[in-house]
C-alpha cells in the first residue's frame, strides 16, 4: 500500500521532471530563434515557442545571463554530438589543412548566431570571456595538433607563425569574411586556407 511519503516523494519527482522538460523546451526554443534570429526573442515570444508559460521562463532561470549560459551550453554539446575532429595522422599537407578549415567552418558557422549575441551581451562580462575561453579551448591544442603534422618545428616554435595561423583560424576573422564581405562560406574558406599557406610558405622558406 502506498504511504503518504511516497506519494510525496512522486509528486516531487513528477514536479522535477517537469522543471526539466520545461527547461530543456526552454533552452531548445532559444537556440532555434538564435539560429535563425542572431538575437534573444522577448520572454512571451519565447514562451510561447517553448508552449511554456511566462511565469515558468523566470521560474527556470534565475537572470538573462543564466538563461545564455545555458542556451551556450547546449550549443555546445550539440556541436560535439554533432562534429568530429578530421584525423590528421595521415594525409598530405594539402589534405589535412584543407580538412582543418573545413571543421573550422562547420564549428564557426554553427557557433556564429550565439557568439554575435554573447558579444552584444556587453553587461555580461563573465559570460563573454567565458564563451571565447570556451572557443579556444575547442581549438587551441588540437589546431596545434593539426599543424605539427605540416609545420617543421622550428616554424612552429615562432611566435609570429603562431600568431598568424590562429589570426587566419580565429572567428573573428571568419565573422569578417561572412558578416562584413558576405562572402559566402566556400569562398570563406578559401580565403582561410589561401592564408594559412602564405604563412606556411614563409615559415617553410625561413627554416
Amino acid at each position: 500500500m502506498e504511504t503518504s511519503r511516497n506519494k510525496e516523494k512522486v509528486k516531487v519527482d513528477g514536479r522535477h521532471a517537469r522543471m526539466e522538460r520545461h527547461k530543456a523546451q526552454v533552452i531548445t526554443a532559444l537556440v532555434e530563434y538564435i539560429r535563425t534570429h542572431e538575437e534573444v526573442p522577448t520572454t512571451d515570444v519565447l514562451a510561447d515557442l517553448a508552449a511554456v508559460s511566462r511565469r515558468s521562463v523566470f521560474r527556470l532561470f534565475e537572470d538573462r545571463a543564466a538563461l545564455l549560459r545555458a542556451t551556450s551550453d547546449d550549443a555546445y554539446r550539440r556541436l560535439s554530438d554533432q562534429l568530429t575532429f578530421p584525423d590528421v595522422s595521415t594525409g598530405t599537407s594539402e589534405e589535412i589543412l584543407s580538412s582543418l578549415v573545413d571543421y573550422v567552418a562547420q564549428v564557426f558557422e554553427f557557433i556564429t548566431p550565439f557568439r554575435r549575441v554573447t558579444e552584444r551581451a556587453t553587461a555580461n562580462r563573465a559570460l563573454i570571456e567565458a564563451e571565447r575561453a570556451r572557443m579556444q579551448a575547442l581549438f587551441r591544442d588540437r589546431v596545434s595538433e593539426a599543424l605539427a603534422a605540416v609545420l617543421p618545428a622550428d616554424a612552429l616554435m615562432s611566435p609570429i607563425v603562431r600568431d598568424s595561423i590562429r589570426l587566419a583560424l580565429s572567428w573573428k576573422a571568419w565573422d569578417y569574411l561572412r558578416s562584413e564581405r558576405r562572402a559566402s562560406v566556400e569562398h570563406a574558406k578559401a580565403v582561410m586556407l589561401h592564408t594559412v599557406h602564405a604563412v606556411l610558405r614563409s615559415a617553410r622558406a625561413s627554416v
